[in-house]
């Protein structure tokens, strides 16, 4: 994916690649969602599904690592601190219509 984001882009990943340690699980995987667009990840089980889309939230459990470019709502994802805040309080940033809820409630119940 080369040249400047679409104006409608919602969603832009591109390069994404999950690891935990020197072990990658998500490779290089790239795409543009619209305003308004539905995407589907589908694939075999332990195709990397999950953890994509967890990486795309900033919810990857503990030892994995995303790497890779990430926008949401113009905001970069990966490395952003902003966005675990968003996680805590139970909300995605604005215009994103992604929830928290079911991984607020998990940790909540430790």
């Amino acid at each position: 994916m080369s040249g400047a984001p679409a104006a409608s882009s919602l969603v832009e990943v591109e390069g994404l690649c999950v690891a935990f340690g020197a072990r990658r699980v998500v490779r290089d995987v790239s795409f543009r969602l619209a305003r308004g667009a539905t995407l589907a990840l589908v694939g075999e089980s332990g195709s990397g599904k999950s953890l994509s889309a967890l990486s795309l939230l900033g919810l990857l459990p503990a030892g994995a690592a995303a790497t890779g470019r990430v926008r949401i709502a113009g905001e970069d994802v990966i490395g952003a601190a902003s966005l675990h805040a968003h996680a805590a309080l139970g909300r995605a940033p604005r215009g994103t219509g992604a929830a928290f809820a079911g991984r607020a409630g998990a940790d909540a119940r430790r």
